[in-house]
């Protein structure tokens, strides 16, 4: 194993550590929604709130991480072919980052209202789904760079 492959591994196992975490946090904000008490929304609305802001950090800090080069860079350098496709996912990192801002946002300014808190639990369903296919997508261009499975 040259120490290139060596690298790779290692990218690819942090990676798949960081979207495991991420995939984490959404299902842990998931549970918060559905177990608290709905005749509470503010508190419901708090808790959300911080574990949404926490993981917009951990996103940031992922794209910025997935950005500076590593893994996706290796994929493409090995096969050219893919760079079109990972340069469409590193452009979807800002309105990804934008949404989960937006989703905050409607937290905070959410009244008391049940329909507003339905409206942000759909909110993050969507975002939640669009994140899992860009992961997805990220996966799939080192399958098909590297030839293995990659979470």
């Amino acid at each position: 194993m040259t120490n290139n492959s060596e690298e790779f591994i290692a990218y690819l196992t942090h990676l798949r550590a960081e979207h495991r975490r991420l995939r984490e946090f959404l299902r842990e904000i998931e549970q918060t929604w559905t177990k608290q008490d709905i005749t509470r929304p503010s508190e419901l609305e708090s808790q959300v709130i911080r574990k949404l802001e926490g993981v917009r950090a951990e996103l940031a800090h992922h794209f910025t991480e997935e950005e500076s080069g590593g893994c996706l860079d290796e994929a493409v350098a090995r096969q050219p072919s893919l760079g079109h496709e990972a340069d469409r996912l590193e452009r979807e990192h800002p309105a990804l980052l934008k949404q989960l801002g937006q989703l905050i946002a409607q937290l905070k300014a959410a009244s008391q209202a049940i329909q507003s808190l339905d409206d942000a639990k759909e909110g993050f369903r969507r975002f939640s789904e669009q994140l899992e296919a860009h992961e997805f997508a990220e996966n799939r261009i080192l399958e098909e760079s590297f030839g293995i499975e990659a979470e």
